[in-house]
Protein backbone atom coordinates (compact mmCIF):
# COMPACT_ATOMS: atom_id res chain seq x y z
CA UNK A 1 0.00 0.00 0.00
CA UNK A 2 1.40 3.46 -0.70
CA UNK A 3 1.71 6.31 1.58
CA UNK A 4 -0.59 8.12 -0.66
CA UNK A 5 -3.01 5.84 0.28
CA UNK A 6 -2.60 5.62 4.07
CA UNK A 7 -4.20 7.91 5.40
CA UNK A 8 -7.92 7.42 4.51
CA UNK A 9 -6.49 3.67 6.41
CA UNK A 10 -5.21 5.34 9.50
CA UNK A 11 -7.97 8.02 10.23
CA UNK A 12 -10.44 4.88 10.24
CA UNK A 13 -8.52 2.90 12.23
CA UNK A 14 -7.99 5.97 14.91
CA UNK A 15 -12.14 6.96 14.29
CA UNK A 16 -12.49 2.63 14.80
CA UNK A 17 -10.78 2.86 18.48
CA UNK A 18 -12.34 5.99 19.39
CA UNK A 19 -15.95 4.59 18.93
CA UNK A 20 -15.43 1.56 20.73
CA UNK A 21 -14.05 3.38 23.89
CA UNK A 22 -14.38 0.96 26.59
CA UNK A 23 -15.80 -2.18 24.42
CA UNK A 24 -13.04 -5.03 23.61
CA UNK A 25 -12.48 -5.21 20.19
CA UNK A 26 -9.78 -7.26 17.90
CA UNK A 27 -7.13 -6.75 14.59
CA UNK A 28 -9.78 -8.29 12.52
CA UNK A 29 -13.15 -6.06 13.79
CA UNK A 30 -10.65 -3.18 12.70
CA UNK A 31 -9.68 -5.11 9.38
CA UNK A 32 -13.29 -5.97 8.34
CA UNK A 33 -14.74 -2.51 8.82
CA UNK A 34 -11.35 -1.32 6.81
CA UNK A 35 -12.65 -3.85 3.74
CA UNK A 36 -16.18 -2.49 4.01
CA UNK A 37 -14.93 1.30 3.76
CA UNK A 38 -12.27 0.03 1.07
CA UNK A 39 -13.35 -2.76 -0.97
CA UNK A 40 -11.25 -2.31 -3.20
CA UNK A 41 -7.79 -2.07 -1.31
CA UNK A 42 -5.21 -5.21 -0.72
CA UNK A 43 -6.48 -6.91 2.34
CA UNK A 44 -3.24 -7.91 3.34
CA UNK A 45 -1.62 -4.55 3.10
CA UNK A 46 -4.51 -2.89 5.33
CA UNK A 47 -4.05 -5.80 8.33
CA UNK A 48 -0.23 -4.77 8.12
CA UNK A 49 -1.08 -1.02 8.80
CA UNK A 50 -3.30 -1.77 11.13
CA UNK A 51 -0.50 -4.15 13.44
CA UNK A 52 1.79 -0.68 13.21
CA UNK A 53 -1.08 1.63 14.32
CA UNK A 54 -3.48 -0.30 16.43
CA UNK A 55 -0.93 -0.84 19.25
CA UNK A 56 -0.44 0.62 23.01
CA UNK A 57 2.14 3.26 21.48
CA UNK A 58 0.56 4.38 19.27
CA UNK A 59 -2.97 4.77 21.05
CA UNK A 60 -0.67 6.95 23.61
CA UNK A 61 0.02 9.65 21.12
CA UNK A 62 -3.77 10.22 20.67
CA UNK A 63 -4.49 10.14 24.35
CA UNK A 64 -5.62 6.39 24.22
CA UNK A 65 -4.46 3.88 27.15
CA UNK A 66 -4.87 0.62 25.11
CA UNK A 67 -5.07 -2.41 27.13
CA UNK A 68 -4.68 -6.10 25.79
CA UNK A 69 -6.32 -9.12 27.20
CA UNK A 70 -5.24 -12.07 24.68
CA UNK A 71 -6.44 -10.77 21.05
CA UNK A 72 -8.65 -8.17 22.41
CA UNK A 73 -8.38 -4.75 22.81
CA UNK A 74 -9.59 -2.29 24.89
CA UNK A 75 -9.41 1.31 24.50
CA UNK A 76 -9.38 4.22 27.76
CA UNK A 77 -9.02 7.73 27.66
CA UNK A 78 -5.39 8.28 29.45
CA UNK A 79 -7.21 12.24 30.49
CA UNK A 80 -6.11 12.30 34.47
CA UNK A 81 -3.96 9.58 34.19
CA UNK A 82 -0.71 10.33 36.58
CA UNK A 83 3.08 11.05 34.05
CA UNK A 84 4.66 7.62 33.78
CA UNK A 85 1.42 5.14 34.39
CA UNK A 86 0.09 6.32 30.49
CA UNK A 87 -0.17 3.11 28.89
CA UNK A 88 0.29 -0.61 29.74
CA UNK A 89 0.96 -3.82 27.37
CA UNK A 90 -0.04 -6.02 30.27
CA UNK A 91 -3.28 -7.98 30.93
CA UNK A 92 -4.57 -5.35 32.96
CA UNK A 93 -5.54 -1.88 33.18
CA UNK A 94 -3.42 0.87 35.41
CA UNK A 95 -5.01 1.21 39.14
CA UNK A 96 -5.65 4.74 38.07
CA UNK A 97 -7.97 3.37 35.20
CA UNK A 98 -9.48 0.71 37.81
CA UNK A 99 -10.38 3.54 40.55
CA UNK A 100 -11.98 5.89 37.87
CA UNK A 101 -14.11 3.79 35.50
CA UNK A 102 -17.84 4.10 35.99
CA UNK A 103 -18.61 1.02 38.04
CA UNK A 104 -19.92 -1.46 37.04
CA UNK A 105 -23.65 -3.02 37.93
CA UNK A 106 -22.09 -6.35 38.58
CA UNK A 107 -18.57 -6.79 40.16
CA UNK A 108 -17.14 -10.17 40.39
CA UNK A 109 -14.08 -10.95 42.39
CA UNK A 110 -12.18 -14.55 43.00
CA UNK A 111 -10.69 -14.78 46.02
CA UNK A 112 -8.66 -17.20 48.23
CA UNK A 113 -7.56 -17.75 51.69
CA UNK A 114 -4.43 -15.42 50.53
CA UNK A 115 -5.95 -12.38 48.09
CA UNK A 116 -8.83 -11.56 46.34
CA UNK A 117 -8.80 -10.06 42.62
CA UNK A 118 -11.40 -8.61 40.78
CA UNK A 119 -12.64 -10.48 37.04
CA UNK A 120 -13.05 -8.20 34.13
CA UNK A 121 -15.74 -8.51 31.86
CA UNK A 122 -15.31 -8.74 28.29
CA UNK A 123 -17.72 -9.53 24.91
CA UNK A 124 -18.06 -12.78 22.97
CA UNK A 125 -15.35 -11.94 19.94
CA UNK A 126 -18.15 -12.40 17.21
CA UNK A 127 -22.08 -12.71 17.92
CA UNK A 128 -21.84 -16.30 16.81
CA UNK A 129 -20.45 -16.99 19.76
CA UNK A 130 -22.38 -16.17 22.33
CA UNK A 131 -25.41 -17.45 20.04
CA UNK A 132 -23.96 -21.13 20.10
CA UNK A 133 -23.16 -21.29 23.83
CA UNK A 134 -26.89 -20.09 24.74
CA UNK A 135 -28.49 -22.52 22.48
CA UNK A 136 -26.06 -25.12 23.58
CA UNK A 137 -27.22 -24.60 27.40
CA UNK A 138 -30.65 -22.70 27.10
CA UNK A 139 -32.57 -24.59 28.96
CA UNK A 140 -29.65 -24.04 32.22
CA UNK A 141 -29.58 -20.38 31.31
CA UNK A 142 -33.19 -19.46 30.58
CA UNK A 143 -35.42 -22.20 31.54
CA UNK A 144 -36.36 -22.32 26.82
CA UNK A 145 -36.44 -25.25 25.44
CA UNK A 146 -34.93 -24.85 22.24
CA UNK A 147 -37.08 -25.28 19.43
CA UNK A 148 -35.32 -24.30 15.91
CA UNK A 149 -31.87 -22.71 15.16
CA UNK A 150 -31.63 -20.03 12.73
CA UNK A 151 -35.39 -20.15 11.85
CA UNK A 152 -36.05 -18.80 8.28
CA UNK A 153 -39.07 -16.73 7.60
CA UNK A 154 -39.59 -17.43 3.90
CA UNK A 155 -38.35 -15.98 0.91
CA UNK A 156 -41.86 -13.39 1.16
CA UNK A 157 -40.48 -12.15 4.93
CA UNK A 158 -36.90 -12.80 3.97
CA UNK A 159 -35.93 -12.78 7.57
CA UNK A 160 -34.13 -15.27 9.52
CA UNK A 161 -34.99 -15.93 13.74
CA UNK A 162 -31.38 -16.64 15.66
CA UNK A 163 -33.49 -19.25 17.99
CA UNK A 164 -37.12 -19.92 18.41
CA UNK A 165 -37.35 -21.88 21.78
CA UNK A 166 -40.42 -22.99 24.02
CA UNK A 167 -40.48 -21.91 27.79
CA UNK A 168 -41.49 -23.96 30.79
CA UNK A 169 -45.38 -22.61 30.51
CA UNK A 170 -45.54 -23.60 26.70
CA UNK A 171 -44.96 -19.93 25.55
CA UNK A 172 -43.39 -19.70 22.24
CA UNK A 173 -40.32 -17.69 22.63
CA UNK A 174 -38.30 -15.58 20.10
CA UNK A 175 -34.62 -15.02 20.89
CA UNK A 176 -32.34 -12.62 18.79
CA UNK A 177 -28.69 -11.86 19.69
CA UNK A 178 -26.25 -8.87 19.57
CA UNK A 179 -22.54 -8.84 20.09
CA UNK A 180 -22.83 -5.32 21.01
CA UNK A 181 -25.56 -2.78 21.54
CA UNK A 182 -27.37 -2.49 17.91
CA UNK A 183 -30.57 -0.29 17.20
CA UNK A 184 -32.43 -2.74 15.27
CA UNK A 185 -32.21 -5.58 17.99
CA UNK A 186 -35.77 -4.97 19.58
CA UNK A 187 -37.47 -3.51 16.48
CA UNK A 188 -36.71 -6.72 14.72
CA UNK A 189 -37.58 -8.61 17.37
CA UNK A 190 -41.01 -6.80 17.33
CA UNK A 191 -40.87 -7.94 13.23
CA UNK A 192 -40.30 -11.26 13.93
CA UNK A 193 -43.24 -11.53 16.22
CA UNK A 194 -45.52 -10.20 14.05
CA UNK A 195 -44.68 -12.54 11.98
CA UNK A 196 -45.08 -15.60 13.96
CA UNK A 197 -48.66 -14.24 15.02
CA UNK A 198 -49.40 -15.16 11.07
CA UNK A 199 -47.33 -18.35 11.11
CA UNK A 200 -48.85 -20.55 13.90
CA UNK A 201 -49.08 -23.29 11.93
CA UNK A 202 -45.05 -23.35 10.98
CA UNK A 203 -44.22 -23.14 14.72
CA UNK A 204 -46.18 -26.32 15.71
CA UNK A 205 -44.17 -28.11 12.74
CA UNK A 206 -41.38 -27.13 14.21
CA UNK A 207 -42.31 -28.20 17.79
CA UNK A 208 -43.68 -31.09 16.50
CA UNK A 209 -40.19 -32.02 14.49
CA UNK A 210 -37.92 -31.25 17.60
CA UNK A 211 -39.87 -32.06 20.81
CA UNK A 212 -42.89 -34.32 19.98
CA UNK A 213 -46.57 -34.71 19.59
CA UNK A 214 -47.18 -34.45 23.07
CA UNK A 215 -45.56 -30.41 23.10
CA UNK A 216 -46.40 -29.33 20.11
CA UNK A 217 -50.52 -29.86 21.44
CA UNK A 218 -49.12 -28.15 24.40
CA UNK A 219 -48.28 -24.70 22.97
CA UNK A 220 -50.33 -21.78 25.27
CA UNK A 221 -50.38 -19.31 22.44
CA UNK A 222 -51.54 -16.68 25.26
CA UNK A 223 -48.46 -15.32 25.46
CA UNK A 224 -45.05 -15.03 23.25
CA UNK A 225 -41.88 -14.04 24.66
CA UNK A 226 -39.32 -11.85 22.88
CA UNK A 227 -36.09 -11.89 24.43
CA UNK A 228 -32.89 -9.46 22.67
CA UNK A 229 -29.71 -10.55 24.72
CA UNK A 230 -26.57 -8.11 23.82
CA UNK A 231 -23.85 -6.83 25.65
CA UNK A 232 -25.73 -3.44 26.37
CA UNK A 233 -28.89 -1.85 24.58
CA UNK A 234 -29.30 2.00 23.15
CA UNK A 235 -31.62 4.43 24.85
CA UNK A 236 -33.72 4.14 21.58
CA UNK A 237 -33.67 0.10 22.53
CA UNK A 238 -34.99 0.59 25.73
CA UNK A 239 -37.79 3.02 24.41
CA UNK A 240 -38.66 1.19 21.90
CA UNK A 241 -39.05 -1.37 24.71
CA UNK A 242 -40.81 0.17 26.87
CA UNK A 243 -43.57 1.39 24.62
CA UNK A 244 -43.84 -2.36 23.53
CA UNK A 245 -44.10 -3.63 27.11
CA UNK A 246 -47.62 -5.85 26.18
CA UNK A 247 -45.31 -7.68 23.90
CA UNK A 248 -43.77 -9.16 26.76
CA UNK A 249 -40.08 -8.19 25.66
CA UNK A 250 -36.91 -9.12 28.02
CA UNK A 251 -33.70 -7.51 27.29
CA UNK A 252 -30.66 -9.61 28.61
CA UNK A 253 -27.23 -7.62 29.27
CA UNK A 254 -24.23 -10.58 28.40
CA UNK A 255 -20.92 -10.51 30.07
CA UNK A 256 -17.77 -13.48 30.15
CA UNK A 257 -15.69 -13.35 32.93
CA UNK A 258 -12.55 -15.55 33.16
CA UNK A 259 -12.68 -18.66 30.82
CA UNK A 260 -16.00 -20.52 31.97
CA UNK A 261 -18.44 -18.04 32.83
CA UNK A 262 -21.17 -16.17 31.68
CA UNK A 263 -23.26 -13.50 33.34
CA UNK A 264 -26.83 -12.54 32.23
CA UNK A 265 -28.43 -9.63 33.74
CA UNK A 266 -32.26 -8.62 33.06
CA UNK A 267 -32.49 -5.14 32.37
CA UNK A 268 -35.55 -3.55 34.39
CA UNK A 269 -37.36 -1.67 32.13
Amino acid sequence: MSTSQKPGIIATIKKFIADHEGKPFTHEDIHAELIRKFPNREPSGMMATIKTWAVPGEMKKLGYLLVKQGKQYTAHPMEGLPNGKKFAEGPQAPEKIKKDAPPSPIRLFRYTQDKAEELFGRSASIEREVHDLIEKHMECFLGIRLVAHEYSTGTKHGGRIDSLGLDKNNYPVIIEYKRHSNENVVSQTIDYFGWLIDHKGDFYVAVLQRLGQDVANAINWNSIRLLCIAEDFTRHDKSIASLYKDKNIELIRYKYFADDMLMLEWVIL
